[in-house]
């Protein structure tokens, strides 16, 4: 009885190990534009409101789904990737958010191009993370 119990625990600990990493939530915000007079954020991370200020601004609209996401830095940061400016639509997709080891957050996300437009667009993507993580690194990964 005591091998298959050690055994049990010996299986347990080493699937515990192989494991790719575990999942980690987050919020995609929405509804905000990138101030293009400010330069890219010179971090992955934003910590503060006044920091966010400098780089994004509300973009609500009236109707269903048009307001900006809140977000409340005693509690959470965000992470944000900007891309540089386009006549392309183009899209950020956050395919999914892990922790590796005990201090990685690993980002999977997908560039989704299309078509040419008549107009510049610079694509971003903020994603709000619980504070917790806020002292991990930034892995990115890009899915084809």
């Amino acid at each position: 009885m005591k091998k298959l119990i050690f055994l049990s625990c010996v299986v347990l600990l080493v699937l515990t190990a192989c494991r790719t990493g575990e999942d980690v939530s987050f919020t995609v915000a929405e509804n905000y534009f990138c101030n293009g007079e400010t330069p890219t954020p010179a971090s992955e991370k934003i910590t503060s409101q006044q920091e966010f200020d400098r780089h994004f601004g509300m973009a609500a609209f009236m109707g269903k789904g048009g307001g900006t996401t809140r977000i409340d830095f005693s509690k959470q940061f965000a992470i944000v990737k900007v891309l540089p400016e386009t006549f392309r639509s183009t899209e950020i997709r956050l395919l999914s958010m892990k922790k590796k080891g005990s201090n990685t957050l690993a980002l999977t996300y997908q560039i989704c191009q299309d078509d040419a437009q008549k107009y510049i667009t610079r694509p971003f993507l903020i994603v709000l993370v619980n504070n917790r993580y806020k002292d991990f690194d930034i892995e990115e990964h890009v899915a084809e």
